[in-house]
This record gives structure tokens, sequence and C-alpha cells, in this order.
């Protein structure tokens, strides 16, 4: 989605300054210690819908490139969907539910959807019906999550806004490109609120050898995924718990702080997947709020 290229600072702490770079690079960072911060992807929750995760089921972020006419077909797995559209027309991506309903989407927004056998749904698409290319960010969970009431319909007005209308079968085409940003299986159980209009971020944080965070809250519901190396998040001065690669973990950060290191001497990567953020936040600025360390260790406040 479009951005501005702009350099803001921050509270002291674990995030020390931001420079978003243009839409084009892709490459919006801010310093985190010894580690950068860069916005993978973000959208606006378009309605509102809860979003679960559960211990032992895959959860995943995925990105597709779509040329003019190329099809996302999702698989067969029973699915939990947002989908993100990144880039491309507005009014050119239609997601086709089941093949017997079809919902345009818009630039910028997420999208919630189930992919069920029960509901009929397995069967459906995502296309670029348009002639430009396209992006889709997805972030998809093998745990069932329930449909939108109809309360958390987006609407204006008071009327549902864009809601899916009749479709005459799902169309066909070339397989869209899939990267894989993250994947794993998941340690916990959850389910994440996203109100409407209220933010969805990704977010890819590089830790370097020796990194260390400082202490901090991460302000928003979601969880990590952990994709490279490991690092220890420290809940006190004496209790830490080592992240994997190829795991998930609910973020349990947001009513106490944590400080997060890499003690190995490899670089970590890991992913933190981040919902309802305000709309007024400025989604570069990253998610973690800067807390003083526990009394008891308080050389570590400090990020490296």
């Amino acid at each position: 989605m479009p951005r501005t290229a702009v350099a803001a600072p921050l509270l002291a702490g674990a995030l020390l300054t931001a420079t978003v770079a243009p839409a084009t690079a892709r490459t919006d960072a801010v310093s985190f210690g010894s580690s950068t911060v860069e916005t993978t992807a973000y959208g606006t929750a378009f309605g509102g819908y809860s979003f679960p995760v559960a211990a032992g089921r895959k959860v995943s972020v995925r990105h597709y490139t779509l040329a003019p006419g190329q099809v996302i077909t999702w698989g067969r797995t029973p699915e939990t969907v947002i989908g993100v559209l990144w880039d491309g027309d507005e009014g050119g991506v239609t997601n086709y539910l089941g093949c017997r309903q079809k919902q345009t989407w818009k630039l910028g927004h997420g999208f919630y959807f189930l992919r069920s056998k029960a509901a009929g749904t397995l069967d459906g698409v995502t296309v670029n019906e348009s002639k430009s290319p396209a992006e889709v960010y997805a972030i998809v969970s093998e745990a069932p999550g329930q449909p939108q009431a109809q309360a958390d319909l987006h609407t204006d007005n008071g009327v549902p806004e864009n809601p899916p209308v009749p479709a005459g079968g799902c169309p066909t085409g070339e397989p869209a490109t899939m990267q894989e940003v993250g994947s794993a299986v998941s340690t916990g159980d959850g389910s994440f609120r996203a109100d409407d209009h209220q933010g969805i971020a990704v977010y890819t944080v590089k830790a370097a050898p020796g990194y260390a965070s400082g202490w901090h809250y991460l302000s928003d519901p979601g969880f990590l995924i952990q994709t490279k190396g490991t690092v220890e998040v420290w809940s006190n001065c004496s209790t830490k718990r080592v992240q994997e690669p190829g795991k998930a973990y609910v973020n349990d950060s947001m009513t106490r702080s944590e400080r997060i290191t890499n003690s190995g001497t490899s670089p970590a990567e890991f992913l933190i997947v981040s919902f309802n953020q305000p709309d007024f936040y400025p989604p570069d600025l990253g998610p973690a709020l800067p807390e003083l360390p526990p009394s008891d260790c308080v050389d570590t406040g400090i990020p490296r």
C-alpha cells in the first residue's frame, strides 16, 4: 500500500529510530537494539472478526504474486484466512467463496474468510481479474474460525459495504506464485480480535548474535513465528523460554514486559503477527513499547 518516506523518532529503549523507505522498496525498518524490524505486510480490517490459533496446528504467513488471470487455489486443507491486497489495481482482485459467492477486495484491507468442507468453501479461489500484477499477503491458520457476525460486517452509514454477491462458479487460470514468509506449529491457543478499520501487521525481526532488546511490551494481541535460529524470551531476570524454528508462540507480553536475546553465534529471525492496532498508530513505528527493567537486573534495560 502506498507510503511516503519519513523519519520519525521513537521512545528511548527497545525502539530507537524509525526510517520508512518508499513503498517500492518494501524495506520499511526501525532499529531494535542490534536488530532490525521490517514491516512485512499491513492492512486494515474489513469488518470485525477473531482470528484463531490452536496448539498443534499450523499457522503461516504467505506472499502471493499474481499476474493478470492467475489464481490462488489455496489447497484442500480447512483454514481460517485473512487476505490482504497489498498491491494491484483497485477492484482487480476477486475472492470466490466456494464458487457460489464472490467479493471484490479493496486495496490495503484485510479480508477474513473461512475454508471448510461443511460450509462448502474448500473449492474457493482468489483471482486477479485486472490487467496489472497484484500482490496478496495471507495470514493462515488451520484452527477453525467462526463466521463474521452480522454486527461485525463492514458498513457505510449502517449499510453493509462491498458484501459478497452471487457467483456462477469459480474461474480457472495459471497458479499464482507463492512464497512462504513463515510457517510454524502453534505451541498454544489464542483468539485474536480485529475490529473494523483497525490495523493488522506482520513484522520481521532480524536479531544479530549478541542481540538484546531491553525490556518492552508488545502492545497488540497476536503471535510470534520463529523462522531462523533461536532467541531467548525472558519474562523476568531468571525465567526464559527458547523460541525454536518451526514453532509459533502466543504473545504473552501484553500485560507484563519481556526481554528478547540472541546468545548464539548465528543470526536469528522471527515474525510478529499483530492484530487490532489503533488506526491512528503508524504501522511503520513497530510493535514494541519500552519498559524499565526489573529492579533486580537493572543492567539488562539497555538494548545492544
